[in-house]
């Protein structure tokens, strides 16, 4: 990002069409009237203003704005520091400037000495001085107090002379280049335990993230497992302990469907904000056992309702955590009884599926069982028996 070229604006008697007017009439006093404090006046008047305008038309043409084209990630409460540099390639010095910029009240400035907020809390300005042919590399620190996308909006300098009888504007840059992905938090989700059953007929059975207990494979040394993973046979064989050797689980997989919006499926539930944290805390629950999932959310992209492509690792979990922070208000939802619907048709129904709404568990009659999470962050199995083991 670079501004665009300054406009020099002087005051009254230093603009050109004053200085033409004046121009013939110190001519006159030159050629018949021999005053020389008059003179003296004049020619100071005339070399000042020539000054000036030096000054200005350079600093217009060898001042800019940049800033990195980059993106800073991080969680709520966390520190960053915005740079901005001032570049004057101009061999005069800037003796006032001012730098002005908005940023999102969510975003929060550290030094609040150094950048002077105005009135609406958003707008901030910072005064520098700069010497000739340097960068000026201001550094803006800040904690980051909502999820969400930011960056640095109406980006612009003013420039004055030493005297203030001109100045340079420079037009605004609306959006900066350095982007603000401020990641939701993270909020606990309660009874997890229940991912760790597994269902046979109606009844469900505790079973190993790491392995599946419904295949046996050969046997181990005992390592102090519990007491139903003694493999009796071998242990009374070999009148030593072991234990049976599991299948292992290499990839268990997930469908999670976020609904966020309230009956009339136009604006955000009064609980999405918690949704959204509970959504980022159980992604990087299942990234941490190393299964996959894929995600679907109840607003329209531009390939239809938005999904998240069955994947996993921490690449996905940071592309998944950006997603959530991008979920505005002004998104074009949908409502819930066309979410589920389109859900019917595409999801697969060999994965597991987890769906988070703000009411109560719906109807979503895809032939099974699902988890549920509702508002208050507790996994629930909705549909046939529950009987939970210990």
């Amino acid at each position: 990002m670079k501004s665009r070229e300054g406009t020099p604006v002087y005051t009254f008697l230093f603009d050109s069409y004053f200085l033409k007017l004046v121009l013939p009439l110190a001519i006159v006093l030159f050629a018949y009237i021999s005053y020389k404090p008059m003179t003296i006046i004049l020619v100071v008047y005339f070399l000042y203003t020539l000054y000036i305008h030096f000054y200005t038309k350079r600093i217009a043409k060898q001042v800019y704005i940049n800033q990195e084209k980059k993106s800073i990630r991080l969680f709520i409460d966390e520190i960053d520091a915005l740079v901005i540099e001032i570049h004057n390639n101009a061999p005069v010095t800037i003796a006032h400037g001012k730098l002005y910029f908005n940023l999102n009240k969510h975003i929060e400035i550290m030094e609040s000495d150094r950048f002077q907020k105005s009135l609406n809390d958003t707008r901030y300005t910072v005064n520098f001085e700069q010497k000739g042919k340097t960068i000026n590399r201001i550094s803006i620190p800040f904690v980051a107090k909502a999820r969400g996308i930011y960056h640095i909006e109406d980006l612009n300098i003013i420039i004055y002379d030493s005297f203030g009888s001109s100045f340079v504007h420079f037009p605004p840059i609306s959006h900066g280049d350095t982007k603000i992905i401020v990641y939701p938090q993270q909020l606990e989700v309660k009874n997890l335990s229940l991912l760790n059953l597994n269902r046979i007929g109606e009844e469900e059975v505790p079973y190993s993230f790491m392995s599946d207990e419904t295949s046996v494979i050969g046997i181990k040394p005992y390592e102090k497992e519990s007491f139903r993973q003694i493999h009796w046979t071998a242990t009374a064989k070999m009148q030593t302990m072991y234990a049976k050797q599991y299948q292992p689980i290499t990839n268990k997989r997930y469908t999670i469907m976020l609904c966020i919006t309230d009956r009339n499926g136009f604006t955000i539930h009064e609980k999405g904000e918690k949704l959204i944290s509970y959504t980022a805390f159980l992604c990087s629950y299942l990234i941490s056992k190393g299964f996959s999932y894929e995600l679907y959310v109840n607003y329209l992209s531009k390939e239809g309702v938005f999904k998240l492509p069955l994947n996993t690792g921490i690449n996905h979990l940071q592309m998944t955590l950006e997603q959530l922070a991008r979920i505005q208000d002004h998104f074009q939802f949908i409502r819930e009884e066309h979410f589920i619907s389109i859900a019917r048709v595409n999801i697969d129904y060999s994965h597991e599926m987890i769906y988070l709404n703000g009411e109560q568990p719906c109807s979503m009659n895809v032939g099974k069982g699902y988890f549920y999470i509702g508002g208050e962050g507790e996994l629930r199995r909705v549909g046939g028996k529950a009987k939970r083991a210990d």
